[in-house]
């Protein structure tokens, strides 16, 4: 057990700095998606990496219930489109899951014009996911919570001047 207050890091850092295509990688990433800052990419990274680290062992290991739990999250997270497989889940690409994040997702179901846009409206906490308020652009949407995002409007401002009207 660790220190309660010295949380592990859910990223790492990268072994070469200056590395110019990856750099050149990154900032295309940045701007297709809406990324903010590498260290929100470092963390999908850091995802993804994971899930692909688990599949090679559990190739190698073959525990069932393991796999059962691999398979399952990645079924959740619907980053599979055919059936799920360790050939499928070693072929997953980083896009795959920047495409399951909540500022692509609002995106596409309309809410926002650009990603840009979608992100401002999540961290203006104007989304909700299952009557809960999600402010962070990074969450990653499981299939069973893509039909229940919602935008919160505001009334319109002309229903707000009826109402002070009335109460005068």
């Amino acid at each position: 057990m660790g220190h309660p207050r010295k949380l592990k890091n859910h990223y790492s850092s990268v072994r070469r700095p200056l590395d110019i295509e990856r750099i050149e990688r990154e900032k295309k990433l940045k701007e297709e998606y809406g990324i903010k800052t590498k260290h929100e990419l470092r963390k999908i990274e850091f995802i993804w990496r994971n899930l692909r680290q688990r599949a090679r062992k559990l190739i190698a290991e073959k525990d069932p219930e393991e796999t059962k739990i691999l398979f399952k999250k990645i079924d959740d997270y619907c980053l599979c489109k055919e059936n799920i497989t360790f050939e499928n889940i070693l072929a997953l690409k980083l896009t795959d899951i920047l495409d399951r994040r909540l500022q692509s997702i609002v995106l596409k179901l309309g809410f926002a014009k650009t990603q840009l846009h979608s992100r401002q409206l999540i961290v203006h906490k104007k989304i909700k996911i299952n009557d809960i308020i999600i402010f962070s652009p990074n969450y990653i949407v499981k299939k069973q919570e893509e039909n229940h995002i919602i935008l919160i409007q505001k009334p319109e401002k002309e229903n707000q001047k009826e109402k002070k009207d009335d109460k005068k």
